[in-house]
């Protein structure tokens, strides 16, 4: 870990006893670096403090002035008197400060000032933050069964309102659910909605048209069933739903986005009625769908479709040969992605480009298409992950939260409990942000992940919610929120 040393200067006043009556206080704290009450402060910090006036500096030294962790220990500290007539204490601990972890300043009765004065002060506390990204354990919240209906391989969108509509899914190991629900970020909960889709859906896919539409097409009603050609439509403003216009093609796990901007929509890919994989593309165009005349480069399914640049489209590697597609408005070319790739996710990370974590491996990829490039690595993920989710971490838009999914390196292909973190704040091959990762080994998931949904909350925190349950019975209802570093808990010392 690279050593720094940060002072920062806060005001933070206290005012002590002496003279009575009303009179002058005895000793102030003008500024103190943490602040009381602050978070996040680095690992390797120097700590200070600073008077108003003189201190008698033979009253201050380190059993007078303790550095405390939040269970009482006490952590070594070297004490260096600095500023004019001894007005200011530098505390540097003798080692890096214990990472996520509730520390305080405690300055004893003993300290006094050059006149005789007792010097006192209320604690400063702060809580630790590694220059490593990670997650405290008291930032991972389990709400408990909080979801209405349980559900398994249900679509998430975020409605033009900010809220989240959670679409169908799997409730059991055979049947799908037609309802639907929205969380509300405010009391974080979900309201189930009196609306339902015209069918049962799982394996199914979503966009948000720029008009508040939702387009919900295709999937399954049952695990063995054939997949649907029908559609439902949701419309945001009134909350209620009904049959759209049949796709061309029945599909099940498939692919869905935007187009042109939201203005329309475009499906790709997917399974079809004779259990193989589709390579056909149709387009949302007026209030029908429409077949384009070329199909993709390869057959795939469980794969990603991301609409960038208005009218560009890029379908991802998701079949065996590892070839993606990138369709510019006229005509679909294949692009060969570097890794065979199955219920992968992707993240925009700036610059006009994106990367895909995952897909049933540990590989990810990084595509700028502006500049036609493409990179990746291998052996990227700590864990090999598909059907997990990604959302961001920090308000910034540059650190990503990589949670759940299933592991199908491991016997059996359990689901995971496990997060990682990435990091696109360095420097790539070609100039560009590039990702570099970190397990977070302090803390799991209070229950496994893995076909759930997740997004943030709009001022940050991440949401999971259902998944695969036991496999046997009903799916899973649970709710988790990891909080944001900007989201941290009030502290309080104790």
């Amino acid at each position: 870990m690279t050593r720094f040393w940060v002072c920062v200067w806060i005001v933070f006043v206290v005012s002590c006893g002496g003279g009575g009556g009303g009179g002058p206080a005895a000793f102030e704290v003008i500024g103190a670096s943490p602040q009381a009450g602050d978070a996040e402060v680095p690992v390797d910090q120097a700590l200070l403090v600073v008077f108003n006036r003189p201190a008698d500096v033979s009253t201050v030294n380190t059993s007078n002035i303790s550095v405390e962790r939040s269970d009482g220990t006490r952590v070594g500290i070297e004490i260096f008197i600095q500023g004019f007539n001894a007005s200011a204490v530098n505390i540097k601990p003798l080692a890096p400060l214990w990472q996520n972890v509730l520390h305080r300043i405690v300055l004893s009765d003993d300290i006094r000032s050059e006149d005789g004065a007792p010097l006192r002060a209320s604690s400063l506390c702060f809580v630790t933050m590694s220059d490593n990204p990670t997650v405290r354990p008291d930032q991972v919240l389990d709400l408990g069964d909080a979801l209405n209906v349980p559900r398994y391989l249900a679509r998430q969108v975020r409605l033009p309102n900010g809220k989240i509509l959670v679409i169908g899914g799997y409730t059991n190991a055979a049947d799908a659910t037609d309802t639907l629900e929205i969380y509300e970020p405010a009391t974080r909960t979900f309201r189930l909605l009196g609306s339902r889709l015209s069918v049962p859906r799982a394996e199914h896919a979503a966009t948000v048209l720029n008009d508040g539409r939702v387009l919900i097409t295709g999937g399954v009603s049952t695990e063995d069933g054939p997949p649907l050609r029908s559609t439902d439509i949701f419309n945001t403003g009134s909350e209620g739903v009904g049959p759209g216009p049949d796709l061309q093609v029945a599909r099940r796990y498939h692919a869905e986005s935007p187009y042109e901007g939201g203005l329309q929509a475009m499906v790709s890919g997917g399974v079809g009625a004779d259990g193989n994989a589709l390579d056909s593309i149709e387009r949302f165009t007026g209030n029908a769908w429409v077949l384009l005349d070329q199909p993709l480069p390869r057959p795939s399914t469980r794969g990603l479709q991301i609409n960038y640049d208005f009218d560009k489209v890029y379908f991802s590697a998701s079949n065996l040969d590892g070839v993606g597609g990138l369709y510019d408005g006229v005509n679909v070319t294949a692009r060969q992605e570097g890794d065979i790739r199955f219920r992968s996710q992707y993240m925009p990370v700036g610059d006009g480009h994106f990367a895909i974590f995952g897909g049933d491996t540990r590989s990810f990829a990084t595509y700028v298409f502006s500049s036609n490039l493409a990179w990746g690595g291998s052996d990227f993920l700590r864990e090999r992950r598909g059907a997990h989710t990604v959302t961001v971490r920090g308000l910034g838009g540059r650190r990503f939260l990589v949670a759940g999914g299933f592991n199908i390196a491991v016997p059996g292909a359990p689901a995971l409990r496990t997060l990682e973190i990435y990091d696109s704040q360095i420097p790539g091959p070609f100039g560009f942000p590039d990702l570099v990762g970190a397990r977070v080994d302090n803390v799991l998931l209070p229950v496994p992940f893995a076909g759930h949904v997740g997004f943030n909350e709009p001022d940050g925190p991440t949401v999971l919610a259902g998944g695969f349950g036991d496999g046997v019975g009903p799916h899973s209802r649970r709710v988790a929120v990891i909080l944001d570093n900007v989201s941290a808990p009030t502290v309080v010392c104790r």
